[in-house]
């Protein structure tokens, strides 16, 4: 059973904002909460790079400036 359709059982599919990358990117962004380490949300999101779990939670961790 996919995640989506784990959603639309729940009965969730109706809301727009509730998707499987929501998920992901809460459980991150539960991950960086508790320890304060972009790793860790790299690590629980399965993101390849500390960049990309970043964008995925919402965290501007670099200087766009340069």
């Amino acid at each position: 059973m996919t995640v989506g359709s784990v959603l639309r059982a729940a009965g969730l599919s109706v809301d727009s904002a509730i998707t499987p990358t929501s998920l992901t990117a809460y459980a991150g962004a539960q991950a960086f909460a508790q320890t304060g380490l972009i790793e860790d949300a790299a690590r629980v999101t399965g993101s390849r790079s500390l960049d990309s779990a970043a964008a995925l939670i919402g965290y501007q961790w670099q200087d766009s400036s340069r």
